[in-house]
């Protein structure tokens, strides 16, 4: 599959992601599917300059990210998805993209969102998004970098809700 990682961060590029995931991924191309970003062209050329000139970007919506996917090119690369967010993600698969795992390395704080984990903030549509993502049997997992341990979303959120009970 072309697609090697599909990660949602609402930083979208910055040193973890680069240091940590491309380079051990070895990722040839990043798609930063992301509606917001997509038609804001001044975020593109900043996030275009964050990253080594060895690796290709590419920005898209959801609907874009999925027809890029089906095009020959892709299967010959090393594929990142970077979603900026749980809606963009949800987009990305109505429009008939494909992925069997996703890793929440980044949903920070915002004033209606609440705290699962020091980088894990939902609200309740990201937790609707949340369900129907593993009602489609992909796997949700969290973490920083690829050589954290892995945990299930649902488990931290879980251990959170119990522990404030």
């Amino acid at each position: 599959m072309p697609v090697i990682l599909a990660r949602v961060d609402d930083r979208l590029i910055h040193g973890q992601v680069v240091e940590g995931w491309f380079k051990r991924m070895k990722i040839d191309r990043v798609i930063i599917v992301s509606a917001r970003v997509y038609a804001d062209s001044a975020q593109q050329a900043l996030l275009a300059w964050a990253v080594t000139e060895e690796i290709k970007v590419d920005f898209a919506d959801g609907k874009r990210a999925a027809e890029m996917l089906r095009q020959p090119p892709a299967l010959k690369e090393n594929i990142c998805l970077l979603f900026s967010g749980l809606p963009d993600v949800e987009d990305f698969l109505n429009a008939g993209g494909q992925i069997t795992s996703l890793n929440i390395g980044g949903l920070h704080y915002a004033p209606d969102k609440v705290g699962y984990s020091a980088t894990l903030f939902l609200d309740a549509e990201d937790k609707k998004i949340l369900q129907r993502l593993k009602e489609k049997k992909i796997e949700l997992e969290t973490r920083v970098l690829p050589t954290d341990v892995a945990e299930d979303v649902f488990a931290v959120i879980d251990r959170k809700e119990k522990s404030n009970g």
